[in-house]
């Protein structure tokens, strides 16, 4: 196992024989997302086949199509623990963690702007309405 240095800019944790820098991370066990998908599905299962709903009033909101939402949010982070098994055999074949930066584009705001048709005059109009907007009483 790794110590950690106590300075944030700096770890000192040793994974693999080699220091952890600021920004990398260590690779996470992903054993309890195949638990979660499995229960949660399980949850909402039961829940879509008795139309599950709130008790607060005679004809409550359902809660079925929230449930769905447990099981599903399981298979993504199931999902992100293979992406990551599948980092971690790449950096063992390669002898080095691949690049997140690749991963991500910044967005250009000018280019932004153009797309939705917005001006700078646009934003700064509306900066001055809503900071000198009266709080309603």
């Amino acid at each position: 196992m790794g110590v950690r240095h106590h300075d944030p800019d700096v770890r000192d944790a040793l994974h693999d024989g080699r220091r952890l820098h600021a920004g990398e991370e260590r690779p996470r066990a992903r054993g309890r997302d195949l638990p979660l998908v499995w229960a949660g599905y399980t949850y909402a299962a039961e829940s879509w086949a008795i139309k599950e709903s709130s008790n607060i009033t005679s004809e409550g909101p359902p809660y079925y199509p929230f449930k769905t939402i447990i099981p599903v949010a399981g298979a993504f982070v199931l999902v992100q623990g293979i992406v990551e098994i599948i980092r971690c055999v790449i950096c063992l074949q390669q002898g080095d963690w691949p690049s997140r930066e690749e991963d991500v584009q910044e967005v250009d705001v000018d280019k932004l702007k153009e797309m939705v048709h917005v001006k700078d005059e646009d934003i700064q109009k509306l900066d001055a309405y809503v900071v000198h907007q009266e709080p309603r009483k």
